[in-house]
């Protein structure tokens, strides 16, 4: 898209430091520009800037600067680095950081479909890595999916994660508490975020209050299962139907689907997509651990069903839906109504 017009033109220098060089994409909230140091002029940049229709918008706004200030404070390698965050003369706000060389992890599916078993245990790592990070800091991502996860170039060949975009991240607690002329903003938007095909059943729900850092597990359990199979486990078309799917739904194991699979990856991932947020991993870091080492092991040659080893695993984790028929999605529902998530009455 960098041929296409923006806010800002090639060229221009925003607060004598940031020099415009174009224009990489645009969105439905902004747009991010590839910018260099005025005075470093090796240093290359992102620029994220808020589109102008929403600075009337008090939520969207506050939201943006939310992701700034809360990305700043991270400090993870495994989390993009905000250097700045200032506003254009018009008012709108922009937020500075680094320059990524690479793709993100949807791009990387759209041309090969699936990853390594080695290299789905690297990602999902350092994503959880990341994620512990940002849960220990008691705040929730919410919105992690392949175009959040993003792949740097790396000479050797190896993958290096970065997560991106928490602009609709939720803080449960803790430092980064919103200002008081800011709460409102956020504490009565009752609006579903998230992204198709990776919500948690309570996101999907819209139940905001319960919603905590264990539905980042879940949507890192469903990045896990597309990496390794090349398909979702709840392929639903239209929110209302992903409601149906993702409480009443058991996936097709992943082991039946990659057969080199052993049936203790089925039991990893069940427990990540255990309809109720108790019964999945509590820890992102401790998922990663179990998924790494299931994946390390090669199926034996003569294995147990894995449709029977999902049924006798951990009795305390949810089972996961059935990935749906591509035509007709209804074709075959499994219910599991005993794992099924039911909102608190006050939700």
């Amino acid at each position: 898209m960098s041929g296409t017009a923006g806010s800002l033109t090639p060229g221009q220098v925003l607060h004598d430091t940031y020099r415009i060089l174009r224009l990489v994409a645009r969105g439905g909230m902004g747009e991010i520009y590839e910018a260099e140091h005025a005075r470093l002029s090796a240093k290359h940049l992102a620029l994220k800037v808020l589109h102008p229709l929403f600075m009337a918008d008090r939520t969207t706004f506050v939201r943006f600067r939310m992701e700034a200030q809360i990305v700043s404070a991270l400090g993870h390698p495994h989390i993009i680095e905000v250097a700045d965050f200032n506003e254009l003369e018009g008012g709108q706000p922009y937020m500075v950081m680094e320059w990524l060389d690479g793709e993100d992890l949807g791009q990387r599916l759209e041309r090969v479909g699936s990853l390594a078993p080695t290299a789905v245990a690297r990602m999902v790592r350092q994503s959880a890595s990341a994620l512990q990070r940002v849960h220990d800091q008691k705040i929730v991502h919410r919105d992690l999916k392949p175009g959040n996860v993003f792949l740097l170039d790396d000479p050797a060949g190896e993958l290096h994660v970065k997560l991106l975009d928490f602009g609709i991240s939720k803080i449960r607690a803790g430092q980064h508490r919103l200002a008081p002329e800011d709460q409102p903003a956020l504490t009565q938007d009752r609006t579903i975020l998230g992204t198709l095909h990776y919500m948690s059943p309570e996101q999907a729900a819209g139940a905001v209050g319960v919603i905590d850092h264990t539905t980042d597990v879940f949507s890192l359990g469903v990045i896990a299962y597309l990496c390794l199979s090349g398909k979702l486990p709840f392929d639903a078309r239209s929110l209302p139907a992903y409601i149906v799917e993702v409480n009443k739904k058991t996936p097709t194991p992943v082991s039946e689907l990659v057969p080199a699979l052993r049936p203790d990856v089925d039991r990893v991932l069940s427990r990540a997509l255990a309809k109720k947020p108790a019964r999945r991993y509590q820890r992102a870091e401790v998922f990663a651990a179990e998924l790494t080492e299931a994946l390390s092991r090669r199926r034996a040659a003569s294995p147990a069903s894995p449709r029977a080893s999902i049924t006798a695993a951990d009795p305390a984790a949810g089972r996961p839906g059935e990935l749906s028929a591509r035509k007709n999605p209804s074709a075959d529902l499994k219910l599991s109504s005993d794992a099924v998530w039911s909102p608190p009455d006050d939700e």
